[in-house]
């Protein structure tokens, strides 16, 4: 996991044959001070400039280019000092639970469709839904070894796992695997790898629960940037109370916690309020 403490943005702007003018903008990183960070964004917009002088494809960025710029909040760390989890407030400000080796995995389900009249229903039968057929590939998943455990959890757009028998690392060939066997999201499953944790949002989505967008995203580079996130926070969090995140389905296969996963799923269901009987957001 690499969530870098300073970050800094650069402007350059490249003037063409014809005399069009273009202004690229990239953000840079660093642990060890602004100015680092200052450099690398330097360099990044000089090199996305110098690829239009030279007519080169702009290709867009993906998920292995640069790590999330987002806000660390809390940093969970083992008996040895090893990072196990990080806290932090993705673009749309909700919290995000970053985990080194626990699993979760994120299941996008469709919109339910009405279901069909009486003769249909009479001779066509019953469809499985979307849901029901997700949950069956974890269930069997759980049933294929004796040691496999799996908290599944409702969220407002589908399921998410939780790996509670053994941990992972994200990038390995066999997590990616059971990640792409139990239907998660192509794009998360990607995300996973290049930033090497397993993800899940523990807040709800702020358009889902009745709270306006933040005014700005991290880092906040003035004092009335500042100003405006903390008072968006305190909106965001009065609205916020009045729903649940997830809400637990069942514990499939084996319901015993792996000591290293076990404070993670406190942590996660705190956070998610998924033991509360609120509407999901």
């Amino acid at each position: 996991m690499h969530f870098p403490k300073h970050w800094a943005r650069a402007t350059h702007i490249h003037t063409d044959l014809n005399g069009k003018r273009y202004s690229f903008t990239c953000w840079g990183w660093s642990d060890e001070g602004h100015a680092e960070a200052q450099r690398l964004a330097e360099e990044r917009a000089a090199r996305l400039a110098g690829k239009l002088s030279r007519g080169e494809p702009l290709n867009r960025y993906g998920y292995s280019d640069r790590p999330l710029r987002e806000e660390q909040l809390e940093i969970y760390s083992d008996e040895a000092g090893r990072t196990q989890a990080i806290i932090t407030r993705n673009s749309y400000g909700a919290l995000v639970l970053n985990a080194a080796r626990v699993m979760f995995i994120d299941i996008d389900l469709p919109e339910a469709k009405p279901q069909g009249g009486f003769l249909s229903n009479l001779f066509g039968g019953k469809k499985s839904s979307p849901e029901d057929e997700a949950l069956e590939r974890i269930k069997q998943w759980a049933a294929r070894r004796p040691d496999n455990g799996v908290r599944v959890y409702r969220t407002a757009a589908g399921l998410r796992g939780l790996v509670t028998s053994y941990p992972f690392h994200p990038a390995d060939g066999e997590a990616q695997a059971i990640l792409r066997e139990l239907g998660s999201d192509p794009l998360y499953i990607t995300l996973c790898r290049a930033q090497e944790s397993f993800r899940a949002r523990l807040t709800p989505k702020p358009w889902r629960c009745g709270a306006p967008n933040p005014p700005s995203s991290f880092p906040y580079e003035t004092a009335n940037a500042q100003a405006r996130h903390t008072h968006w926070l305190q909106k965001y969090h009065a609205a916020a109370a009045q729903y649940a995140t997830c809400r637990l389905v069942g514990h499939y296969g084996d319901t015993r916690l792996h000591p290293e996963i076990e404070p993670i799923v406190a942590l996660h269901d705190k956070h998610t309020l998924a033991a509360r009987e609120l509407p999901l957001a």
